[in-house]
């Protein structure tokens, strides 16, 4: 396919949620990536920090390539050994205690919260329910914007955090 081929491919297909580079990525190798167009570019984004030691290193292939064969995915209700061993190294090298694995931002926002409550006592914050109008975000230092764009889950949890700060700041309430 040609890269116009496949950007409309994406225009017809995908919803559009956030703004795309018009290059195709076809393949990487180190820090670089190639597009359909024969281009070589230096990737200097580490996509989310899951590729910082390049694209295609070999050691990492071929650890996915083992773990594939034996077994490609599990859920949390079972348990497997490589996930096992990982909670130990990561806690044994990194900050102690227990690990909480899951597979999206909205179950990791989840469980920052159910913990941050469990560990805090309740006076030190305000549970909310339901949703807060968009003229309560705040920035970081309490502020709200003129406009409050769209926002993510994990940042419309990191502002409704921020509004609770500033409640227990300011003893300012939230209005509709």
């Amino acid at each position: 396919m040609t890269t116009q081929e496949t950007i409309d491919l994406f225009e017809k297909y995908v919803i559009g949620n956030y703004p795309r580079l018009p290059r195709v990525i076809t393949k990487g190798e180190g820090c670089y990536c190639f597009d359909a167009d024969g281009n070589k570019i230096l990737d200097m984004f580490p996509g989310w920090a899951v590729s910082a030691i390049g694209h295609c290193h070999p050691k990492v292939v071929d650890a996915i390539c083992k773990q594939a064969g034996q077994l490609l995915h599990i859920d949390n209700t079972f348990y497997s050994e490589p996930q096992g061993k990982l909670a130990m190294l990561l806690s044994e090298r990194a900050f102690g205690g227990k690990c909480f694995f899951c597979n999206s931002g909205a179950e990791a926002n989840e469980a920052a919260l159910k913990l941050a409550r469990l560990h805090t006592s309740p006076e030190k914050y305000k549970y909310l329910r339901g949703q807060l109008p968009r003229a309560n975000f705040c920035d970081d230092d309490g502020d709200r914007p003129a406009e409050a764009p769209r926002r993510s889950a994990a940042a419309a949890a990191g502002l409704c955090l921020c509004a609770v700060q500033r409640h227990r700041r300011t003893g300012v309430g939230f209005q509709r």
